[in-house]
C-alpha cells in the first residue's frame, strides 16, 4: 500500500468516529459581552433628552414632545413629555421642571419628537427612561454597545 492509500483510510476512519462538540449558548455569550460593555461605563452624565438618537453617544428611544397651547400660543418655550402614563403630569425636556400640571385653559399639543435616554440592566432589559437616574440599578449604554449587542432579553 502506498502512503496515500494509508492516509485516505486513516482519514475515513477518523470521520466515522463519533465526535461530541459542546458550545456555549449565543444568548449567554451576548449577555456576558453586553454586561462587560456596560461595566466599562463612560456614559455617566448623559443628558435625559437629546435631538438625535445617539446624542451624547448613548442609546435613546424616540418620544413625542408637547407644548401647552391656548388660542394658538404656547404657555412658554419649553417642550414637555408625560411624566408617566397615568398621572397627567409632564416633565420639561430641559430637566428644570418635573411633575408639571397642564396650566388651566391650555391643551397639551404635540410639537415633534425628541430622544429619551434609556437605562438597561445587565440582562439587556430596559429598566428606566429619561430622568430616572440609575433606575433599578440600570445604566445608560453607548450606541456602539447597543448596536453590537442588540439581542432579545432572556
Amino acid at each position: 500500500m502506498d502512503r496515500f492509500t494509508v492516509r485516505r483510510k486513516l482519514l475515513r476512519g477518523s470521520l466515522a468516529a463519533p465526535v461530541v462538540l459542546t458550545t456555549a449558548s449565543p444568548a449567554v455569550l451576548a449577555q456576558t459581552s453586553f454586561l462587560a460593555c456596560i461595566t466599562r461605563g463612560g456614559n455617566e452624565g448623559a443628558t435625559p433628552f437629546a435631538d438625535e438618537q445617539c446624542g451624547g453617544n448613548v442609546y435613546r428611544i424616540e418620544v413625542k414632545v408637547f407644548q401647552f397651547v391656548k388660542d394658538g400660543q404656547p404657555s412658554d418655550d419649553k417642550l414637555y413629555v408625560p411624566s408617566d402614563t397615568t398621572s397627567g403630569l409632564y416633565d420639561s425636556t430641559d430637566g428644570l421642571n418635573r411633575g408639571v400640571a397642564v396650566p388651566a385653559g391650555f391643551t397639551p399639543t404635540e410639537a415633534g419628537t425628541r430622544w429619551k435616554l434609556v437605562y438597561f440592566d445587565e440582562n439587556g432589559r430596559e429598566v428606566g427612561y429619561g430622568f430616572v437616574e440609575n433606575a433599578n440599578g440600570g445604566t445608560p449604554v453607548s450606541c456602539s454597545c447597543w448596536t453590537s449587542f442588540n439581542f432579545k432579553p432572556l
